[in-house]
């Protein structure tokens, strides 16, 4: 007779056998699902002081190595025989779908019961508050950027006002030949200012649109490379974002290319630019903001969710939380929303790029 299999979140599954490692060996050619992926097997695993195991899968023709850190992240689901899964705490429901026992009768219920988790802000590295959400799924208060943008103009009046400014005068030499206490305040506010440029710029690296420095990294990108990288033009040329604005892309250097008008027109599949581009929010930040005011709000919603080689589905979510999550096939993270999946009837984890048609319900 052919065991009954159901669906187990692989994070259930790491937390029973944290306390019953024997179990990590009852994974050995099971099946899994990731998220964006699609189906997998797991082909064995190895025991590593019989605490810390790793697992081998195959997905398709690719193999990799997996550890309970990486199935913890949200986006795996086991595919386990029902009494394996009762050891993990999940008892199967309508024999398929699984769900944690005791459950709440509702799926509201069971989002309003899983505690929101705050993000926290990278420039005063405090938890919760008013604030927005970078590309890269880092979150930064308002009042902590507009006091950043307020401290680095006033150092730079500040220096701008000591005498000390000019490499070249002879007060700054003879200052720093003796280390006068004026010469020391100069280096004290020199480094300030730094320290400041260099948390705006952190930001400004995964701004949801074109950031306030788009002209400086513009011309740096066009200075580094005089000529179009497709086809080697060196007329009219434009710096191009390798992973797009739209779909939550940096604008890291890493992520600017030169491109002549030409093929930057080819690689956007338009016949002109929109001059207004760079004021209006982008396609991700408009996303965000309205996941945000969800999860604010502890409402619903639904949006239509594109899959590699599959048909696009609608979906219908409470979500949770903003979360940033390893790419699977590239280096860097990923911006998704965790949240309940009414369709699923269990924690999924959605990229955000990937979602299209959002409506708040």
């Amino acid at each position: 007779m052919t065991a009954v299999n159901t669906e187990v979140d692989a994070r259930y599954f790491c937390s029973a056998a944290a306390e019953r490692p024997e179990l990590w060996q009852k994974l050995a050619r099971r099946q899994f699902i990731h998220s964006t992926l699609g189906k997998g097997r797991i082909c064995g695993v190895d025991l590593v002081n019989n605490s810390i195991p790793k697992i081998h899968v195959q997905l398709g023709s690719k193999e990799a190595t997996l550890t309970p850190k990486i199935l913890e992240n949200g986006s795996y689901t086991l595919l386990l025989p029902v009494s394996l899964a009762k050891i993990c705490g999940v008892v199967p429901s309508k024999g398929r779908e699984p769900k944690i026992d005791p459950s709440p009768k509702t799926p509201t219920d069971v989002a309003i019961a899983i505690p929101i988790v705050k993000l926290r802000c990278v420039a005063c590295k405090q938890y919760g508050g008013p604030g927005l959400i970078l590309s890269n799924g880092d979150f930064y208060h308002t009042q902590c950027y507009e006091s950043l943008l307020a401290s680095k103009v006033k150092l730079e009046s500040t220096l701008r006002s000591l005498p000390y400014c000019s490499a070249s005068s002879l007060v700054q030499w003879v200052s720093r030949t003796f280390n006068t206490l004026g010469y020391q305040v100069y280096v004290s506010t020199a480094k300030k200012q730094e320290l400041a440029k260099v948390k705006i710029r952190a930001i400004w690296d995964f701004w949801p649109t074109y950031p306030p420095d788009w002209e400086d990294r513009r011309q740096d990108a066009l200075n580094s490379s005089w000529y179009c990288e497709f086809c080697h033009s060196f007329q009219d040329l434009h710096v191009h974002h390798s992973d797009p604005l739209s779909k939550g892309g940096s604008n890291e250097s890493d992520n600017l290319i030169v491109l002549c008008s030409v093929c930057h027109l080819k690689e956007h599949g338009v016949k002109s630019f929109d001059n207004s581009r760079g004021s209006r929010k982008s396609k991700f930040e408009s996303a965000v903001e309205k996941i945000q005011s969800a999860i604010e709000a502890r409402r619903s919603l639904s949006f239509t969710y594109s899959k590699f080689k599959e048909p696009d589905e609608r979906r219908n979510i409470s979500p949770l939380r903003i979360e940033s999550f390893p790419h699977q096939r590239k280096n860097g993270e990923t911006t998704c929303v965790v949240g309940f999946c009414h369709t699923r009837n269990a924690n999924r984890v959605f990229s955000i790029k990937r979602m299209s048609r959002i409506n708040i319900k």
